[in-house]
């Protein structure tokens, strides 16, 4: 598992917009938009697991937490 300052800041920007984008993005009839009162659902945690897991941030076995 690698650690989030082994990341480069370009990667680093991709994962926050990608959480960004999960958590806050929604879509009406004049496009898309951040709703800072949108509802979450279980599948955002799951896109935010799969974004981490995507960067190797994701543990493959349980670790002692810094």
């Amino acid at each position: 598992m690698k650690k989030p300052k082994e990341l480069s800041r370009e990667e680093l920007l991709e994962i926050v917009e990608d959480v960004q984008a999960y958590m806050f993005r929604d879509i009406s009839d004049d496009g898309e938009f951040l709703n800072p009162d949108k509802e979450w659902s279980p599948d955002t945690l799951d896109l935010i697991s799969e974004t981490l897991n995507q960067y190797g941030l994701r543990p493959s076995q349980p670790t002692p937490a810094d």
